[in-house]
């Protein structure tokens, strides 16, 4: 839950000394202190002013976000003029201080801070905000202490949020935050903020512009191109994220309000030779030679270019990682040599950016200071670099009855907080792009089937989660080194096993015979070529278990083989002659087979089902798709159809899905239908391939295709009360075989409310208008369907809604002397009113009539003496309940009526 200071009006309405504009840029970086517990945080205030201001704020006020706000302990450490450094530093713009403030800061307990600075004023003239001098400067970092997440340190700015740009240039900045902890970060574009943390007055985009974004996954900020010079201010988000357990989640962020100054540049700025991306495995050496050029060239000071560059490993490994540039400077071109020699300690999921910076500085004659100032003409080129962790070596995978024992040798990285295990079936005989694709990429086929905990536990026994694996399949594993930020090492050479082959292993479970009664299946099995027959010695039997579904589930003995002295007797007729009746045309069968030593159980086959085929009929196709359950692998099915003409199976098409569509048919003619599977044990020693047939299966095309639905419009006239409903031919457009329309409504004033009734049928295929008049009401919801030759009506209609103009308007005079004109009080013009609740007061407030009819027809009479009501003036009171679709509005109507009885 977020601490929301009780002091925020106080910390927004607090009267300042030094009032002044001076603030530029700036953010919030925090760090936890050692030792603390995760609640106590060294901060920084990281600012840029404008040098020549006299405001000079040595003590920033900071609201901790837990109500407590400080005024005396975030002081100034560190204050430096950029302007007076030229052109040592890496941004040299004329009038920047930066200045750093800095506090450390214990919080209560767990909880979400929102830590913020609010400082007057901006600097003036920036040109997308209003009377930037007039508005405060308000910054805000959010810091989560959780004892789920444990202690976070900020993300880190390592390229100044202030900088130049040319008009008409392509401006393109990055912070390059770097966060310690390895925690990711993304990136989203805010509004900059002012008193009280509200939006800026007058805020928007950067001017001048066509594109103007922010990369949300680099921090990349593009403007494409400012046409107008000047200064402006943006904001971002640079949020953290951290992986706790499966998910992603937010756990603080740092604003970064920042400055660009767009000047107007005679010449393009310097430009660097692009850069690419790369992978480095952990102890390996990156080496970058970096180029800049400039179009500029001479012997001046100024035509100097310059080359810098940052990013986090130059910040914080600096024995380790270096850049090299002569002096930072050449003239019409400076090249720069990068090296890092990575570690383990590099090892993270977030790539590491390093920006490449060049710079020209120029003089131009500023209107604001009356004279030359400097300016930067600056390129940026970012690279990124990921550090990934080696793989697991020497993995060995070794049978152990129906399991296979996988080891491998520890991580070389300690910073391994655990492995992967992934298998497949069968070797794999392509390559893992390592260092650049890490872990084990789906496409390879492998699955992961463990996640193991610990750096040195370094064996994982792969029982198929207690089910056993499947004799017959090679199974290929690697292993993956996992680390706490979620990152995952290059994958380890595959290791290879098989179980023993000392059980019976099914190779074929095909339907023989499709019928309800007298169906047959052929089943068969590889004998066990390596079992003990010293602790299993003859006579063997084989015993046969069958059920009536896809999993083996609820078997029951069907057969057991003869006694004999070896194992090779290894097919079975499951037919009419042992199971009366025998039905194989509606449902699928599975088997397994169990060897037994002299009454002893030695093993059990895994369980196979036969191929079951479903046909779905439709219009002039019909639909195959079928199911089976097997250990070995089905790679590819041969659909066959029977020729009416031939009476013999054809093969009609071949598949490696389990999906086929038979399409061109006549509707209401039979079909029939088998699949033929062809797949292999990944083992050797095995009939190749293993063919299985399905059950034969037929069915007849049938037209149940819905045509489509009238593209329906409807033009309301509430004058004429009609509604006049227009729409399409199917047939022309998505349809065929349409050979009439319907017309539905679907109103509150019919006796069935909640559905659609039947307005019109219409058999002329080119009448596709129809006119509903209602005096009463147009108001409803109307659909049109199409019906074709089959019956077949539209299901989603296009449905269209109207509804009624109420009109209800009421004299202000009326003349009840009995000469036929005028002699009633009564509406004009009035419609779609369903009745009315009227009361006529005199000036006493005494009531003179009332009624619910919407004519109303009051004839001056007071009605309950039944005498002439005097002329005068009458007040009323009316509400009107006006027909709508859906339902009865009231309004309420009120005014006076003047009631004059003429001589007759």
């Amino acid at each position: 839950m977020i601490k929301k200071s009780l002091l925020l009006f106080l910390f927004t309405c607090l009267t300042f000394t030094g009032f002044a504009t001076h603030n530029r840029a700036g953010y919030i970086e925090f760090s936890a202190v050692p030792n603390t517990g995760c609640h106590t945080y060294h901060f920084t205030i990281v600012t840029y002013t404008r040098t020549s201001s006299p405001a000079d704020r040595p003590t920033l006020l900071v609201n901790w976000g837990d109500n407590v706000l400080d005024t005396t302990s975030v002081t100034r450490t560190y204050k430096n003029d950029l302007g007076t450094n030229y052109p040592d530093v890496s941004i040299n713009v004329y009038d920047i201080n930066n200045g750093n403030n800095t506090a450390i800061h214990t919080f209560p307990g767990p909880g979400t801070y929102i830590i913020s600075v609010l400082d007057p004023n901006r600097n003036d003239g920036v040109l997308n905000m209003f009377n930037s001098v007039q508005q405060p400067f308000f910054i805000e970092t959010t810091l989560t202490i959780s004892p789920y997440f444990g202690c976070d340190n900020s993300p880190i700015v390592l390229n100044p949020p202030i900088d130049q740009g040319c008009v008409n240039v392509p401006f393109i900045y990055t912070p390059n935050a770097y966060d310690p902890d390895g925690d990711s970060l993304s990136y989203e574009l805010v509004p900059c903020r002012g008193a009280g943390g509200a939006t800026c007055t007058g805020y928007s985009y950067p001017v001048g512009s066509t594109s103007f974004s922010l990369d949300p996954v680099s921090g990349t900020l593009s403007w494409i191109s400012p046409t107008v010079p000047g200064e402006y201010n943006v904001a971002m988000l640079i949020i953290e994220w951290r992986k706790i357990g499966q998910e992603m989640l937010q756990i603080g962020h740092v604003t970064l309000d920042m400055q660009i100054i767009i000047n107007t540049c005679t010449v393009p700025p310097p430009k660097i030779d692009s850069l690419p991306d790369t992978c480095v495995l952990a102890g390996g050496s990156i080496h970058y030679i970096v180029t800049a050029h400039d179009s500029v060239t001479g012997n001046s000071y100024l035509d100097s270019v310059y080359l810098f560059a940052s990013g986090g490993p130059l910040t914080f490994d600096a024995i380790n990682c270096t850049f090299n540039t002569q002096g930072n400077r050449g003239i019409g071109n400076v090249t720069g040599t990068f090296n890092w020699l990575t570690q383990c300690s590099d090892i993270r999921d977030q790539p590491y950016q390093i920006s490449f910076i060049t710079q020209r500085h120029d003089i131009i004659y500023s209107i604001q200071t009356q004279g030359q100032d400097t300016f930067v003409m600056a390129t940026m080129e970012n690279v990124n670099i990921t550090v990934v962790a080696p793989a697991p070596q020497n993995p060995t995978a070794v049978s152990t009855g129906n399991s296979i024992n996988v080891t491998w040798n520890q991580s070389p990285c300690p910073q391994a907080i655990g492995y992967k295990v992934y298998r497949r079936n069968g070797m794999f005989n392509s390559i893992i792009q390592c260092p650049c694709q890490t872990g084990v990429p789906a496409s390879t086929g492998f699955v992961l089937i463990a996640t193991i905990s610990g750096l040195t536990d370094t064996t994982f026994l792969d029982s198929n989660n207690g089910t056993g694996l499947s004799h017959g399949i090679d199974y290929c594993y690697m292993i993956t080194a996992i680390f706490a930020d979620g990152s995952e090492s290059c994958a380890s050479p595959q290791a290879c096993a098989e179980l023993k082959k000392d059980s019976p292993i099914i190779t074929n479970v095909s339907v023989d015979t499709t019928n309800s009664v007298a169906g047959a299946m052929y089943i068969a099995w590889s004998a066990p070529s390596q079992l003990d027959t010293h602790q299993y010695p003859g006579p063997y039997v084989y015993k046969i278990y069958r059920s009536n579904d896809f999993t083996g589930n609820n078997m029951n003995l069907i057969a057991a083989t003869q006694s004999f002295a070896n194992l090779n007797d290894t097919i079975y007729y499951d037919n009419l002659a042992v199971n009366r009746p025998f039905n194989t045309s509606d449902s699928p069968w599975s088997y397994r087979v169990d060897l037994y030593s002299n009454d002893t159980l030695v093993d059990k086959s895994q369980v196979a089902s036969s191929v079951y085929l479903t046909l779905t009929p439709t219009n002039h196709t019909i639909n195959l798709s079928w199911n089976e359950n097997v250990p070995w692998l089905d790679t590819a099915f041969i659909i066959y159809c029977l020729n009416h003409f031939t009476n013999n199976w054809d093969s009609i098409g071949y598949t490696t899905t389990n999906t086929f569509s038979n399409s061109g048919l006549a509707n209401d003619t039979v079909y029939c239908y088998y699949v033929k599977s062809a797949g292999y044990y990944t083992a050797t020693g095995f009939v190749y391939p293993i063919i299985n047939f399905s059950q034969q299966k037929c069915a007849a095309a049938i037209d149940n295709v819905y045509p489509c639905a009238p593209n329906l419009t409807i033009n309301a006239s509430c004058i004429a009360h009609v509604d006049s409903l227009i729409w399409n031919n199917p047939n022309n457009t998505c349809a065929s075989g349409v050979i009439e329309y319907k017309v539905y409504i679907d109103t509150l004033y019919t006796v069935d409310t909640s559905t659609f009734r039947l307005l019109a049928t219409i058999n002329n295929l080119n009448d596709t208008t129809y006119i509903y008049n209602n005096p009463y009401s147009i108001a409803g919801c109307f659909k049109v369907t199409a019906l074709d030759s089959a019956l077949n009506e539209t299901q989603i209609a296009n449905i269209v809604c109207t509804d009624n103009c109420p009109e209800y308007t009421l004299p202000n005079i009326f003349t009840p002397n009995g000469d036929g004109l005028n002699d009633f009080f009564h509406p004009f013009p009035y419609s779609f009113v369903k009745d009315i609740d009227i009361e006529i007061f005199d000036r006493w407030g005494i009531n003179m009539f009332s009624t619910t009819n919407p004519d109303i027809n009051w004839d001056g009479t007071n009605q309950s003496t039944k005498g002439n009501c005097p002329d005068g003036v009458y007040y009323y009171i009316c509400k009107v309940h006006e027909i709508h679709y859906n339902g009865i509005k009231t309004i309420t109507l009120k005014g006076n009526i003047e009631l004059i009885r003429e001589k007759k």
